[in-house]
């Protein structure tokens, strides 16, 4: 059987260009809060997603009412992106203890 090839594919391009340019707009201390923020908020409307969608079919008999909300989302997200600052934030150089000296 072949091994299975984890290291390849257009989801590590796709993961190493997010790494990369992330680290560059926000700057590479701030990657891991970016991400965290951007998962959670991800999941929590995935989960609210689903269930709002199902309950505005129960309350009115279709998927209309659930696409617009949906499509008011969409525009909310948009314009909020659109209003973030996309320049490298410069970060003063931190000192780090050296082991055995100063």
């Amino acid at each position: 059987m072949p091994r299975a090839r984890i290291f390849s594919g257009w989801w590590v391009t796709l993961a190493f260009a997010a790494m990369v340019f992330t680290a560059t707009i926000y700057g590479r201390f701030s990657v891991g809060s970016v991400f965290g923020t951007m998962f959670l908020v991800h999941q929590t409307g995935a989960a609210l997603g689903s269930w709002l969608g199902g309950a505005l079919f129960e309350a009115t008999g279709g998927y209309g009412a659930a696409f617009a909300v949906a499509s008011g989302a969409l525009v909310v997200a948009a314009i909020v992106t659109m209003t973030l600052d996309e320049h490298a934030r410069c970060v003063a150089p931190q000192l780090s203890p050296i082991a055995g000296g100063a």
